[in-house]
């Protein structure tokens, strides 16, 4: 509800007029607030585009496209630790019918989950 003075015209911030410049002010802290704003998504999506694995990796990403390759490595790790926990299974399993290292560990593939987005980007 817009506060008004004893005349009854609208006041802005500081009790001046809404006209004059109050309105001023008021415009330059939304322009602030707004500026802040944008530089804070700005940097989280920096942030973000840190930890998604591209070729080449400083290849410039549109926000669009960092959201997109987001979703698409964490979904590629999800399905890493599904393969893993279901290798874990059959390790157990097959415990003794697989070759072991030293220290009785039992042998498997290494995953490289960069190499799997990269090879995932080329077949779609």
């Amino acid at each position: 509800m817009p506060v008004l003075n004893l005349s009854g015209t609208k006041l802005g911030i500081g009790g001046t007029n809404i006209n004059g410049t109050g309105a001023v002010v008021r415009k330059m802290f939304t322009n602030t607030r707004e500026r802040w704003r944008q530089q804070n998504v700005s940097g989280a999506f920096a942030e973000l585009r840190k930890l998604v694995p591209t070729h080449p990796p400083d290849k410039k990403l549109s926000k669009n496209e960092i959201l997109r390759m987001a979703i698409r490595y964490i979904r590629l790790l999800s399905n890493v630790l599904e393969w893993q926990k279901k290798q874990d299974s059959i390790d157990r399993a097959l415990s003794p019918c697989l070759p072991l290292f030293p220290g009785g560990m039992v042998s498997r593939p290494v995953v490289r989950p960069y190499a799997m987005l990269v090879a995932s980007k080329r077949s779609n």
